[in-house]
């Protein structure tokens, strides 16, 4: 009967061995006969590699493959394998040296004639190890490079559990979406067919620009809903002038402009740039809205901006009580909102949208009072630009 060691031999290290790593392939470079995933292919290497490492050596890696929803086994150096009789094959199998309470590191867990093997667990909960088998007592070199073979598989399989979960979790999302965009398909149908019919029989005043805002609005719902589940959602790039982009948002914005007497004061002069104009919307009305939320009753706004050579500086302030030191800290993060009903995503979605168009965007408080929001946005193909300008003002 074989004996069964389990004290340690040695703590894990920081050493991280030098050994050829290849880049993982395609999916169309993989073996086509086999199912064999990402994640195999990359074990499947690491164990090669570590066997090539260890001369008269075998290596038998368990890990939890969540693609499959179980534990896979891949066997390296099946030849020394054999050599083992049967008590001594059905009891490294059987997993009975296991324990739960396993300590990190390298340990012997079986000691034949001429075999020596030794356990590395990778995860307690899922039960995932490396197990080694060599004809002699490992040398401490090789006990560290087997430390550092671990540690990158560690890290990998790690982060292929956090990646499927997110996966899992977005699917969720999409799923979610799919069903809101489904419920509110026929009520915004319904909303735009009355509002033509209206639009059809009332003459031109103030009820009928209400209406043309309503109508306005429902298209970008629609809009809205149709980039729910879009996962590449590409800019769609055009010339556009900062004017009428502004203009845009304050015109969707007047109820509540209106509501507080907010009085905005703005550029006037040019400014051209090659951006996603519709996205570029969504920043300003961010930014606005919380700009009118925080403003004192009849208080001022400003939306101005600067051309520079390479890149616009446009800047959105108000004479609000300004943000906390914790505010301007957290102000970006998702979900972060200090507006009572908030969602904390306005923010979040109006970084995103400058980072997409190489810009970027930080807040401040100003000297007495109020806070300020900054982008910066480069400008490209002066040139066109130009040409633009002129034909805007013939």
């Amino acid at each position: 009967m074989p004996s069964v060691l389990s004290e340690p031999i040695c703590d894990q290290t920081s050493l991280i061995c030098d050994f050829i790593t290849n880049e993982i392939p395609p999916e169309s470079t993989l073996e086509k006969d086999t199912e064999e995933t990402r994640l195999q292919w990359f074990c499947r290497l690491q164990i090669e590699q570590l066997i090539h490492h260890i001369p008269d050596a075998c290596a038998r890696l368990v890990y939890y493959c969540p693609e499959l929803a179980q534990r896979q086994i891949l066997i390296q150096g099946e030849e020394f394998w054999s050599l083992l009789d049967a008590d001594s094959q059905l009891y490294l199998e059987s997993e009975t040296w296991w324990s739960n309470q396993n300590q990190p590191g390298l340990r012997q867990v079986f000691e034949g004639v001429q075999q020596h093997f030794y356990v590395y667990p990778l995860t307690q909960a899922k039960r995932e190890y490396l197990l080694i088998g060599t004809c002699r007592s490992l040398s401490l070199k090789q006990q560290q490079f087997i430390e550092s073979c671990v540690q990158l598989l560690n890290h990998h399989l790690s982060t292929v559990q956090e990646l499927n979960h997110q996966r899992i979790k977005v699917e969720q999302i999409q799923q979610k979406n799919h069903q809101i965009e489904h419920q509110l398909r026929n009520p915004i149908a319904l909303i735009e067919i009355y509002t033509k019919i209206l639009l059809s029989v009332l003459e031109k005043g103030q009820s009928y620009s209400y209406l043309e805002l309503i109508q306005s609005s429902v298209e970008e719902i629609r809009r809205h809903l149709s980039q729910l589940n879009k996962s590449n959602q590409s800019l769609h790039v055009e010339l556009c002038d900062l004017r009428k982009v502004l203009a845009e948002s304050l015109q969707s914005l007047q109820p509540w402009l209106h509501e507080k007497q907010v009085t905005i004061e703005q550029s006037t002069a040019p400014a051209l740039l090659e951006a996603d104009a519709w996205q570029l919307r969504q920043v300003f009305e961010n930014l606005l809205s919380n700009a009118i939320h925080f403003s004192p009753h009849a208080g001022t706004i400003g939306c101005t901006w600067q051309v520079f050579q390479h890149e616009i500086l446009i800047e959105v302030w108000d004479e609000g009580s300004g943000l906390s030191e914790a505010d301007l800290q957290l102000v970006f993060i998702p979900f972060y909102s200090r507006r009572p009903g908030g969602t904390g995503l306005g923010l979040s979605i109006a970084e995103k949208i400058i980072t997409d168009h190489q810009g970027r965007l930080w807040v401040s408080n100003l000297p007495n009072r109020g806070a300020k929001f900054s982008f910066s946005l480069p400008i490209r193909h002066v040139q066109s630009c130009t040409k633009f300008l002129e034909k805007d003002c013939l």
